[in-house]
């Protein structure tokens, strides 16, 4: 508290701190400028650490929340195929059992089943096995029940995923509200340098320089006064 009393700081349009300590003993001015100047360097220094860590941390976060986006979308991609693939499915029933089908219907299970494949190994050889232009309907209701099945294990993977994301952004946010805290609200682009220390300087308080002044003034008055009257005399 003591320290603090002597000390006042000053804002400088320059991007400077202008601080000065005033005390009656220049040495432990010239102590105070030492101690406030390392005490303030390491504190914005360490400011600044934090405020980049945070910067670094809000990064990765916006990575993860990209991920758990695309994962969810994937997972609305997927049960949309399966709904559309049910609906295929049901309408196969009143094929004709032993003939090809047509070639618009038959473009439209290929649609259906491959507009989410992925150059992954397991789609290379679900694509593989395709059924023929040959094929009767129900090697289609295999084909499709094979790929529904793959979208089912696919699905309970993308939730495990969503729910890591989910634990990892958690993580994140501790880290990024500790170091913030720790950031003194300060830029993380900010450089900081030490103090050039000047030398110390005595400085009168205005009303000692007023009661001096004036002593000198009333002086200077006597002393014309007393020229004035010897010249009487």
């Amino acid at each position: 508290m003591q320290l603090r009393k002597m000390l006042r700081a000053e804002w400088r349009t320059a991007g400077e701190w202008n601080l000065t300590v005033e005390n009656r003993q220049p040495s432990l001015a010239a102590q105070a400028a030492h101690t406030w100047g390392d005490v303030v360097l390491e504190r914005v220094n360490n400011g600044v650490k934090a405020s980049r860590n945070a910067f670094m941390i809000d990064q990765e976060m916006q990575a993860v929340a990209t991920q758990r986006v695309e994962a969810e979308q994937r997972q609305n991609d997927y049960q949309a195929s399966i709904d559309a693939m049910q609906a295929w499915l049901s309408a196969a029933k009143d094929l004709p059992p032993d003939k090809p089908l047509q070639t618009g219907k038959r473009w439209q299970v290929m649609f259906l089943a491959t507009r989410l494949a992925e150059f992954t190994p397991a789609w290379m050889t679900i694509l593989q096995s395709q059924p023929a232009i040959t094929a009767v309907p129900g090697d289609y209701v295999e084909w499709l029940s094979q790929i529904m099945d793959y979208i089912d294990n696919d699905l309970l993977t993308l939730e495990g995923q969503i729910e890591a994301l989910d634990r990892q952004r958690s993580r994140l946010e501790e880290r990024y509200d500790q170091e913030a805290r720790y950031s003194l609200g300060l830029s993380p682009t900010l450089e900081v340098v030490g103090l050039d220390l000047v030398p110390s300087k005595t400085v009168r308080p205005t009303g000692l320089l007023t009661i001096i002044g004036g002593i000198l003034g009333l002086s200077l008055w006597l002393l014309l006064q007393l020229v004035q009257i010897s010249n009487r005399v």
